[in-house]
């Protein structure tokens, strides 16, 4: 795996060095794919990579065939999601103190032409449909989630904690459950198989952005607070009075927190579930269970 992975950075960054791009607008894209060690994925049988491409390698390899159609899916999948992430550090005005906006978008649309490049791949092409355009498609609903989750607020009216989830299963869960069903996918696997790592995925994307929003909560430095972002921990605080934090040492009332903690929990339980299920046909789980939060 540490062969296939290191493969996969060679490839991302053979990408970007044949653009002809200038070597500080080269060096913004690669540095956005590729992170350093404390946003790599922990297992150093991924090399470094960032959780995304990680996670489609580990999901063909527990299925049992790492392809060169598995490995193109790992860097298209480190490219659209490190376009979406640059593209939710501007949109969340959580850039670095340095970083300009225009530039980091432009970095956002270097990366999702690099990801359009990657999409005409042959052995991409040969998946059974719908192949790669599965993840295209998921991005586009992504698109529709984060709308969604710019233009409400925590404490507006038509904002309960199931419109919440449902923002977050548009923005996140869409994204993650079609990285481990193209990972299957690329690795082989066919049938209910498919099925059950895309209802992993779903349960992993939705466990890991509402752990994201519940850090965020108790961060003032975020400006999901300040923004009111219809995140889970926000929506189920807007329930609560405007005192109800006072003395915690926390900006969301306790009880906001701890009812958000429990869909984490309850997403986190379900997706180890389904990965019982894969375990039965294939030994995935020690692939797999590392990327649950």
């Amino acid at each position: 795996m540490r062969a296939v992975s290191a493969h996969v950075v060679e490839e991302l960054r053979a990408r970007v060095a044949r653009q002809g791009w200038p070597v500080g607008y080269a060096h913004l894209v690669t540095s956005a794919i590729l992170p350093n060690d404390s946003e790599s994925h922990g297992s150093p049988m991924f090399n470094g990579l960032s959780r995304w491409p990680a996670l489609v390698l580990a999901c063909a390899a527990a299925h049992g065939s790492v392809t060169e159609a598995a490995v193109q899916t790992a860097v298209a999948a480190a490219l659209v999601m490190a376009a979406l992430d640059v593209l939710d550090d501007v949109e969340d005005g959580e850039l670095g103190p340095d970083a300009d906006p225009a530039v980091q978008v432009n970095v956002a649309t270097g990366l999702l032409l690099l990801f359009h490049q990657v999409c005409g791949e042959p052995c991409l092409h040969a998946l059974p449909a719908p192949g790669i355009q599965a993840l295209v498609d998921a991005a586009l609903r992504a698109c529709g989630g984060q709308h969604r989750d710019l233009c409400l607020q925590a404490d507006g009216v038509e904002m309960n904690p199931e419109d919440a989830l449902a923002i977050t299963a548009a923005k996140s869960a869409t994204l993650v459950a079609a990285l481990c069903r193209l990972g299957a996918l690329a690795g082989g696997c066919t049938g209910l198989l498919l099925a059950r790592y895309a209802a992993f995925g779903h349960h992993l994307g939705m466990a890991l952005q509402v752990a994201n929003d519940l850090a965020a909560a108790q961060d003032p430095s975020k400006t999901d607070l300040a923004r009111h972002r219809p995140t889970l921990p926000l929506v189920y605080a807007a329930g609560y009075d405007a005192d109800a934090s006072a003395g915690t040492g926390h900006p969301t009332p306790e009880g906001a927190l701890m009812a958000t903690w429990v869909v984490l929990q309850a997403h986190r339980l379900r997706a180890l579930r389904v990965l019982a299920a894969i375990e039965r046909a294939r030994p995935a789980r020690a692939l797999l269970e590392p990327f649950l939060p």
